[in-house]
Order: C-alpha cells, then sequence, then structure tokens
C-alpha cells in the first residue's frame, strides 16, 4: 500500500534560492535555502518542521511504510513574469536536488522499516502453522481414540449379548434354577418364555452384527464369536478338584463341546451328552442341608 502526498501535503514549502549571488559564490555546505508559502510569504523553519512532523504523523498513524512523494508544480504560472537569473536558476536546482535526496532517504528509511514489518508477520505467520499442525495432530489422536472407543463399546455390547444367550441356553439344559438357595426346576411355561426370550435376544444380536460388521470385523479375530453356550460347570469336578470349563457349541443342529480347551469327539461326546440328558431327567440335586447351629 503505498502513500500519496500530493501538493496538498507539503503546499505551503515551495524553494526559493536566497541571495543568488552569494550562492554563486559561497561553499555549498553554507549555502541558504528559503522556504516560501504559495503566498510568497518566508516561512520560517518552525513552520516547516511543523509541515513536515505533520506528514510523518499521518504516515505513522496510518501504519504504512511505502512512500511516494508527488510535486505538481508549475514554473511557468508561479513565477510568471519573474526574471530568473542564471545564478539562481542553479540554486534552485540545487536545492531541489538536496529535497529529492531527501526523500529517497525517507522512503529507504520507510521500505527498511517495511522490510522489517515483513519479516515479523511471516515469524508470526510460521508460528501459526506450527500451532495449527499441532492442533490437526491432536485432533487426528482425538478422533482415533474416539473411534476406539466406539469399536470396544460395540464389542462389548456384542458380548453382553452373547452372554445373555449362554445364560439362557445354560438354563434350559439343566431344566432347574436357584432362588433364596433353594434349587427348583423350571416349569413348562418358564422354559417357554426362556425360549422365547432367546429367540428375541438371537435376532437383536443378528441386526446388530450386520449394522456394525464392519467395525466388528476390524476389531480382530474372536472379538464377536457365534458361541451359543460358554460356561463354568460347578458341578463336574476333575481328577483334582478343580472347575471344569465347559464350551457347548450349537451350529446347524450339531453339537460340539470342549471340556478345558478340548473338543470331546467320538464315544468321550456321546457319553457327555448322555450323561447330561441323565441328570436332566432326574431332576434338579437336593438343596444342601443347613449346618447345624451351635
Amino acid at each position: 500500500m503505498k502513500t500519496v502526498f500530493a501538493a496538498a501535503a507539503i503546499a505551503p514549502l515551495l524553494l526559493a534560492a536566497g541571495g543568488a549571488a552569494a550562492l554563486t559564490d559561497a561553499p555549498r555546505e553554507s549555502r541558504t535555502v528559503v522556504f516560501v508559502g504559495d503566498d510568497g510569504r518566508e516561512l520560517s523553519q518552525a513552520e516547516v518542521d511543523a509541515v513536515m512532523n505533520e506528514a510523518m504523523a499521518a504516515v505513522e498513524a496510518a501504519g504504512v511504510h511505502d512512500v511516494d512523494f508527488d510535486f505538481d508544480f508549475d514554473f511557468d504560472e508561479a513565477f510568471e513574469g519573474v526574471a530568473w537569473t542564471d545564478a539562481e536558476e542553479e540554486a534552485l536546482e540545487r536545492a531541489m536536488e538536496a529535497l529529492a535526496e531527501a526523500m529517497v532517504e525517507l522512503e529507504t528509511r520507510h521500505e527498511e522499516r517495511a522490510a522489517a514489518d515483513h519479516a515479523r508477520i511471516e515469524a508470526h505467520r510460521e508460528r501459526l502453522r506450527d500451532h495449527m499442525a499441532d492442533v490437526e495432530v491432536r485432533v487426528e489422536h482425538a478422533v482415533r481414540r474416539a473411534e476406539q472407543a466406539r469399536v470396544h463399546g460395540l464389542r462389548a455390547g456384542a458380548r453382553g449379548m452373547e452372554a445373555g444367550l449362554r445364560g439362557i441356553d445354560r438354563a434350559i439344559e439343566r431344566g432347574w434354577v436357584e432362588e433364596n438357595g433353594e434349587r427348583r426346576e423350571l416349569t413348562e411355561d418358564e422354559i417357554a418364555e426362556l425360549r422365547e426370550a432367546r429367540a428375541e435376544l438371537a435376532e437383536e444380536l443378528a441386526e446388530f452384527r450386520a449394522e456394525h460388521a464392519e467395525l466388528l470385523a476390524e476389531a480382530g479375530d474372536g472379538e464377536v464369536r457365534a458361541v451359543r453356550v460358554m460356561r463354568f460347570d460347578g458341578d463336574d469336578l476333575g481328577a483334582e478338584g478343580d472347575r471344569r470349563r465347559i464350551r457347548v457349541e450349537d451350529s446347524d443342529g450339531r453339537r460340539r463341546v470342549w471340556i478345558n480347551g478340548e473338543e470331546l469327539t467320538g464315544d468321550a461326546l456321546t457319553e457327555w451328552l448322555n450323561s447330561r440328558e441323565a441328570d436332566r431327567l432326574a431332576g434338579p440335586p437336593p438343596a444342601p442341608e443347613a449346618p447345624d447351629r451351635p
């Protein structure tokens, strides 16, 4: 941006040579330049300084450091009928050269200041760019964390529904429930209600998996499993009296059984299934006797 000072900016200042003969013979550094107004009145140094200070204040207030000076001066009209001697013309020419040099020096100083301002602005822009890059990284991390939290939530939801199915399957398979420390057989109505609830839950789980299949698949192997029954069997004890971990899967009418991670096959599977059926037909075991009170 440039600020143009036309004749109006320094209109009162017109240069004239004072003492033409003296200027011709005197050394350059001792010569005198006289400023006169457009009314022909000689201006004092204080008046000249006031005009120049006003122009500089306008530049500083505008915050602009790129300055153009433009003089619109008609010598013929201004000095019509005035006889200029050669010495006076030379003195005026030297005065105008000095003024031009001063203007160039002033503009150079402002250009240097503008360059410094530009460097400060660029440094500030660089800091802003670094800050924005840091913000973008933080936002990306937050998005990834939110996505991970969403995936974990979906996995937890699927596992919760699977756990519900396993609980229902376990209750139906054993045919009894425990209430207030006592075991009782499930009624036909209760079994029917459990099967109905299981069907609804299985349908909801299937819809849930279909809706979030892509995210659940990205969660990794084993995150969502089609296991119908997985339980700890508190009644079956191993050789050392440890609790056995029993996993049962029903798929397309086929039942597969794992005990402590080892799948049962052949006679072992048949024997286990028969024992379960016998337990179911025998009904629930009796409740434990209350300990004798002293």
